[in-house]
């Protein structure tokens, strides 16, 4: 009977500590919030709703923060409920951004959660009562309910601390020290920017491969094409050089003329990609809760100019070339 009375008790113990927060998170609580230039500190338990993107499935955190916790960070974003109201302490219910919203074809009173869409990590159904709006996407769920209904989310709790301005990698190396070999890991934007970085680094190098091909071929295509054009003005510049115009001024004003046709391509090519774009930001970004900022003129720059200035540069380079070896004699005894 001892033996019984044992085994339950060191059972229940086990029990008593698996339902408890992961050790160490208290004293993580207390000392993170006294680090010098820490905004504010709150226990978070997250979850995700899955979002399906253009390229896939995507997975979009949520914060369970408690009533204060959720004004803080709507104000740390810029953010604001625009519908509805935040989630209630006690209650099964979340708060997400419109964008989201729209991804999930939901709206006030709606339902998402792992008995909605089995591939959300948040468990049951949430009633959406809150709809947020501002420059930062953002899920609002309850850390007391969380906390109070869910063992892994009991148990598994994470922490978010925010920086003051300024101290941020002052507050990041405190931190590291805090958490030392403890079971916990830093999440900033550092980590997330490295991840991220090693995921899309052998794209970006295709990506720049491609542009650069695409770039090589439609200038020499369009140069050639150039040249042809040229050809069939030869006599027209021999006449010119005839009459007295040096080769220099020849170049001269086929660069201009040049210039003036690239340049309006360029001009009519941007207007219809930004159409093009517009109409696809409109049909398809949008709804699927994702931003696509059309007007981002160093972007449209950067992979729009490269081809006209290689089709200038290669066109006004063999059609110069031509010019300075001008004949104009032999181009009018050709004619005659």
């Amino acid at each position: 009977m001892d033996q019984f009375k044992v085994a339950l008790d060191r059972l229940t113990a086990s029990l008593e500590s698996i339902q408890s927060p992961q050790p160490g998170l208290d004293r993580l609580v207390a000392e993170s919030a006294r680090i010098p230039g820490t905004e504010f500190v709150k226990r978070d338990a997250y979850s995700n709703l899955d979002i399906n993107m253009l390229a896939g499935q995507a997975q979009f955190d949520l914060y369970g923060f408690d009533q204060p916790g959720m004004a803080q960070l709507l104000a740390l974003y810029g953010d604001q409920v625009a519908v509805g109201r935040l989630p209630r302490a006690d209650a099964n219910e979340i708060a997400i951004s419109e964008e989201i919203a729209r991804s999930r074809r939901v709206w006030i009173g709606g339902k998402v959660g792992n008995n909605i869409d089995e591939l959300d990590r948040l468990p049951d159904a949430f009633t959406i009562v809150g709809i947020i709006r501002g420059p930062t996407r953002i899920g609002l769920i309850p850390l007391d309910y969380m906390t109070e209904h869910y063992l892994f989310e009991r148990r598994y709790q994470g922490l978010v601390v925010v920086p003051q301005a300024g101290h941020e990698q002052a507050v990041h190396d405190r931190l590291q020290t805090l958490i030392g070999d403890s079971a916990f890991r830093l999440f900033d934007w550092g980590y997330i920017k490295a991840k991220i970085d090693s995921l899309i680094a052998n794209l970006d190098v295709i990506n720049r491969f491609l542009i650069l091909l695409v770039t090589i071929v439609l200038s020499l295509v369009v140069g050639l094409l150039n040249n042809l054009f040229f050809r069939q003005r030869m006599n027209e510049f021999g006449l010119l050089a005839a009459v007295g115009y040096s080769r220099w001024g020849l170049i001269l004003r086929v660069a201009w003329e040049s210039l003036g046709v690239t340049l309006a391509s360029w001009l009519v090519g941007v207007g219809l990609g930004v159409a093009v774009l517009s109409w696809f930001n409109i049909s398809f970004i949008v709804p699927h809760g994702l931003l696509m900022n059309v007007f981002d003129w160093n972007v449209l720059l950067l992979h729009t100019l490269p081809i006209p200035l290689m089709v200038f540069l290669f066109g006004m380079g063999t059609v110069g070339w031509q010019l300075l070896r001008l004949d104009p004699i032999s181009i009018i005894e050709r004619r005659d």
